[in-house]
């Protein structure tokens, strides 16, 4: 089914059909993380250079779910959708592992996309004003403590995208005005991440301060 000479096209006619139904199952968590976990498992099969040109198509409803995560169910700007299937952990990971194979697989180049990106993985790291073990929560919306394979699977994605960034990226992070207030409460939040982790001893994650 990929095989044309246009691998934008292929990818696209490959991915449309799901792209265009997740956010249909906004209220049912089941059946949304059925298909983030489908739409995974393509974003790993289909060719890299035609889902290089469709980043953007499947960045859109990987933020938006993001989005809601962190705001209880709801996109935080005025006039924002509602995704109450978002306030489940289980979704919040399978979109996670979506948003994993793009950045592990494409360039992610473009100011808007690396920007946003950011904003909606430090969104949901823990809060720094509940660092401790017990206490540590991502901004998962229901209000129940993020597991470690959340808060692993956040800092994990932000390696791959600071890891895989081409240069232009990279500079847009160290020199453009707007980036500098996100990239320091990013920063902060790393921190504090970790040393939350390092209070709370032999109930703390390794992991998850290695990777702080």
């Amino acid at each position: 089914s990929f095989n044309t000479d246009d691998p934008r096209v292929a990818v696209f006619s490959t991915l449309q059909p799901i792209c265009s139904v997740i956010l249909q199952s906004r209220s049912n968590p089941p059946e949304l993380t059925s298909l983030l976990l489908g739409l995974n498992t393509l974003l790993q099969e289909v060719d890299v250079q035609g889902l290089q040109a469709c980043v953007e198509y499947v960045l859109f409803p990987l933020r938006l779910i993001l989005d809601c995560a962190s705001g209880g169910g709801e996109q935080q700007e005025q006039g924002g959708v509602a995704i109450p299937a978002a306030t489940s952990e289980r979704v919040v990971e399978a979109t996670l592992k979506c948003l994993f194979t793009v950045l592990s697989r494409c360039n992610i180049e473009r100011k808007e996309q690396i920007l946003s990106v950011i904003a909606r993985l430090t969104a949901l790291l823990p809060d720094n004003n509940n660092s401790t073990s017990s206490s540590n929560k991502a901004g998962v919306g229901d209000g129940s403590p993020a597991s470690e394979e959340v808060v692993q699977s956040i800092l994990t994605n932000l390696i791959c995208l600071f890891t895989n960034m081409p240069p232009p990226g990279k500079a847009i992070l160290t020199k453009d005005e707007e980036a500098a207030p996100l990239i320091g409460h990013l920063i902060s939040k790393l921190l504090s991440t970790a040393e939350g982790q390092f209070k709370a001893g032999s109930l703390g994650s390794r992991v998850i301060r290695a990777k702080s």
